[in-house]
């Protein structure tokens, strides 16, 4: 009996052992612990080579106990989601690393002009409590990614009547005209805005560079002046862009721009605070510019407003700015669409769209130029064109009272002039001549090499 009850109970152990050894086979191994629901917020930590994007999250989902995929949500601008496949490894406090990366094809046929592909690295430490540190690194290849030279020359198509290269070229196309001028103030305006505004452009930047961590980096002049003389060379042609002899050129930091590829656009996206602590840095009295917390607060403020919150701010806003600027009286915020201000917004954060064109020109000595032009167009300006035809009035009664010296001691009112060359009576034509426009173009050119032809001695 005692021995019957002896194997009774040694067969209950031997059961409870295994039944004990299978529960411990049934409990989740560490990786399988972790989560796969999205970390963000207070629980991620991310570090970027560019811009910081805020909300983003991640989510790394185990395959098996040394790989996974993560997925980043937010995290690299001009990207929603990047899938990256990783190695995991776990680590003796039970977190787990991981590291990989994946390259990036661009999205349209047309950004392939620019950018090959853009390879994503990524790594970092995830616990299974839900928290994560990842450091992503992007880095692009492709015919955008080098130093171009501002273009220091003018070209017009003398079978199109359009610029070809400029440093800052306008090309506009309306019928616009009275009395016989029909087209004449959008040709000229084209003429005379190109070489006025490239001479100034060639003597304030130098070349930009699109890195391959997205950011933008310029040589720009450290101190410009302007002579009298330059402007009314490209009021009225034919002068030529003034020399660059002398000029003191300064390369601005990183992080103050950013590039990002688009649809079929480059988005520039603008660190506004950082600019204005540049610009206070570079001031001769930085303590009377605005100051670049007071520009964050306002940019939070702005964050996440709806356009007819927006117009209501601006409503609030604008007649004590005008007391210090009367124009701005004149501002009537109600004519623009909840959806456009929204649009507007969404530039400020995520970057402005610029169009762009990529080609090989050949100069009239058979060399070939590397060729890029960065503009915006009528599509771009429409929406803000109503705000400026409350403005024009007192805007065209300003520029008829300017007056320069053509010589000294022989001063002239510069409208005189721009009248007669336009073939406009007033700056109020400026409204029917921009809803008569069917083309317009305005941007910067750039090369990799000079687009000066030399003459035969």
């Amino acid at each position: 009996m005692k021995k019957n009850l002896f194997y009774l109970f040694a067969l209950i152990c031997s059961v409870s052992l295994f039944t004990a050894c299978s529960d411990d086979d049934d409990s989740p191994a560490g990786w399988e612990q972790l989560p796969s629901t999205p970390i963000s917020a207070e629980n991620l930590t991310l570090s970027t080579n560019s811009q910081a994007v805020e909300g983003a999250a991640v989510t790394l989902a185990m395959q098996d106990a040394q790989s996974g995929v993560l997925t980043m949500t937010n995290a690299v601008r001009g990207y929603d989601n990047i899938e990256v496949p990783v190695t995991v490894t776990e680590q003796a406090d039970g977190s787990f690393k991981f590291a990989g990366e994946k390259s990036l094809t661009v999205s349209t046929r047309a950004l392939s002009d620019l950018i090959n592909s853009t390879l994503v690295k990524v790594n970092g430490i995830v616990s299974i409590d839900g928290k994560a540190e990842v450091t992503v690194t992007t880095e692009a290849n492709g015919n955008l990614v080098r130093k171009w030279q501002l273009c220091n020359a003018l070209q017009l198509n003398e079978e199109t009547k359009l610029w070809d290269f400029a440093p800052f070229k306008l090309n506009w196309i309306s019928p616009y005209g009275l009395n016989g001028n029909t087209g004449i103030a959008a040709d000229n305006l084209k003429l005379m805005g190109t070489q006025v505004v490239s001479m100034l452009m060639t003597k304030m930047l130098k070349d930009v560079e699109f890195t391959a961590d997205g950011n933008i980096v310029a040589n720009y002049a450290k101190d410009v002046k302007f002579e009298a003389s330059e402007i009314i060379g490209g009021i009225l042609g034919g002068g030529g862009l003034p020399s660059t002899e002398g000029i003191e050129w300064v390369t601005s930091p990183k992080n103050l721009a950013y590039w990002v590829p688009a649809d079929n656009h480059v988005k520039v996206v603008l660190n506004i605070p950082a600019i204005v602590a540049q610009a206070n840095a570079d001031s001769e009295k930085p303590e009377e510019g605005i100051t670049p917390e007071a520009i964050q607060g306002i940019l939070n403020m702005l964050k996440g407003m709806d356009g007819a919150a927006v117009k209501e701010l601006l409503s609030t806003v604008l007649p004590s700015l005008a007391e210090q600027i009367p124009l701005l009286a004149k501002l009537d915020v109600s004519v623009l669409k909840n959806e456009e201000i929204e649009k507007l917004i969404d530039y400020v954060f995520n970057g402005i769209p610029v169009n762009f064109k990529m080609q090989n020109t050949t100069l009239s000595n058979g060399n070939a130029v590397e060729h890029l032009s960065l503009y915006i167009d009528k599509k771009f300006l429409d929406p803000l064109m109503p705000l400026l035809y409350p403005l024009l009035p007192d805007l065209d009664a300003i520029v008829k009272d300017i007056e320069i010296e053509m010589m000294p001691g022989y001063p002239m009112k510069i409208w005189d002039m721009v009248s007669m060359l336009l073939g406009i009576q007033s700056l109020t034509e400026v409204e029917g001549l921009w809803k008569e426009t069917t083309l317009f173009e305005a941007g910067l050119d750039f090369g990799t090499s000079t687009f000066v032809v030399e003459k035969p001695e």
